[in-house]
This record gives structure tokens, sequence and C-alpha cells, in this order.
């Protein structure tokens, strides 16, 4: 495995583009944008363990991952049994899981460039790479489908094309489960509310889009992730309920006419 942070500075990035960096969650769809990196946000894709669209200046861009990259690297992150809470992440599922995943990076070698990570490893349990996969297509398979696994896929796009790219975001994928927009630019995250208003169910703004906390943040999404109810809030128990409406006259009619039938 090579350094992730490290490694994702060999993304191509000319004076006006930006990466786009975007891949699925283990269950549902995420997306995340940044459009002026804050502080923290590379410990949120990292913990995420999912994936993120990064906008920004480059010089920005590069300074930030230069900074976070002394300290994160994919290296030090130990894979092994759950159990042992010294290890950050676990083996996928099963089988029919492992060779999904591993299917879609052998398609990224063929189809794409790897820059970190790409190693799938059964000897010892279905152990998939943290991965970081960069494509020049913004409608690569990477980017559209759902892969539930370590995967994350890279776009570079022009800066001036913000509004361009939340459009893509919002129409890449027909799930709509979580997303996250990470900027110091307040007007940034206003569009991005805007534009992408229908494309998660749960929104975040400068955090990391997974685990919701049932009981404190209602969960769901829309769209082909589900019907949206949000589990963990008082909304979800109307999904068990079959409402019944009953109506009592307490003054029966004697006439059949409407007293708008009848004539001055």
């Amino acid at each position: 495995m090579g350094k992730f942070i490290e490694r994702a500075l060999q993304l191509s990035l000319p004076p006006d583009r930006s990466a786009f960096l975007w891949g699925p969650r283990k269950v549902g769809k995420t997306h995340l944008v940044s459009r002026r990196f804050p502080d923290g946000v590379l410990v949120d894709l990292l913990k995420s363990e999912v994936f993120a669209d990064y906008a920004g200046r480059p010089g920005l861009l590069r300074e930030r991952f230069q900074s976070v990259s002394k300290t994160i690297v994919i290296d030090e992150i130990q894979m092994g049994d759950p159990r042992d809470f010294r290890n950050f992440m676990c083996a996928v599922i099963d089988k029919k899981a492992f060779d999904g995943i591993a299917a879609y990076l052998d398609d990224a070698k063929k189809n794409a460039k790897v820059l970190a990570g790409g190693g799938a490893d059964d000897s010892k349990g279905y152990f998939i790479e943290p991965t970081l996969v960069q494509t020049e297509d913004p409608a690569y398979r990477l980017l559209c489908e759902e892969i539930f696994g370590p995967v994350v896929t890279a776009y570079v796009y022009e800066d001036s094309k913000w509004a361009e790219t939340l459009k893509l975001v919002d129409q890449t994928s027909p799930y709509a489960l979580t997303g996250a927009v990470f900027s110091n630019d307040r007007e940034g995250l206003r569009q991005a509310a805007a534009a992408l208003r229908n494309s998660a169910g749960n929104f975040y703004l400068n955090d990391k889009p997974t685990a919701a906390v049932v009981g404190q943040q209602p969960f769901g999404g829309a769209r082909a992730s589900g019907t949206n109810d949000k589990a963990g809030s008082k909304s979800n128990l109307l999904r068990w309920l079959s409402p019944r409406v009953i109506k009592e006259s307490t003054l029966p009619q004697t006439r059949w006419e409407r007293l708008f039938m009848e004539r001055v």
C-alpha cells in the first residue's frame, strides 16, 4: 500500500482545475463536495471510508494534502479482526462482496489510474485495501455505481464550473442517501445546499457523511436509497401505522336537497 494522502498529490491539477473525489459508501450512495478546503477535511475523508469531491484552489488543495499527509498515511491504518479495537478497518462481509469489489479494482486498473491501494487478498479473510482511483471520465462506472467497499474515485474538473459540478453530483446516480459539503466559503455552502437539496436525505456541512446516531440524528435517504422515512425519528413511525378516519354526525340531516338549491 502506498501513502494514501501523498499519492493523492499525484492528481494532475492544472492552475484552473481542482480534484473531484467521489465514490460509494458501504450502504447507499454518498457525495462530498469541498469548495475551499477547511482544516480537517482529509481527516473526515479518511474516517468516512467512502469518497469525496474536492473543489478549490489547487495551491490550497496541495497545501492541505501536504499538511495532513504528515499524520495520515494509509500504511498506518491497521486492518484485521474487528474485535481488536486497534484495527481501523476489517474485511468485507463475504466472498460475493469481495469478488464484486475486486472486479471494480480490476476495471480501474484497466480503464483508469490507481493512485493508492488497489489490492485484494482473501487468503486470511476478504480484505480490500483502501483505494484511490483517478478517472478523466465523469461518467465512469466507479463514479456512478455502488461498490460497497473502500474505493474512492477522483475526477479533475475546472474550478470555473462549480455550478455545473454541483449539477453533475446531483445527476450522477439514482441514489440519495448522504452527502457532505466542506467549505470555508459560506456562500459555497449555501449554493451547494440548494443545488443538492434532493440528492441526499442526510446532508452534512463540514463533517463526514457517516455514523449517524439513531435517536440523535434521524437517518434515511430518498430516490433509490429508500423512502426517506428517517429511522430514529417519529416520522418513521408513520410507516408502521394504518391511518383510519372516523366521522360522526350529531345533527342528522332531514332533507336531501342542498341548501344552495333553494330559490330566493
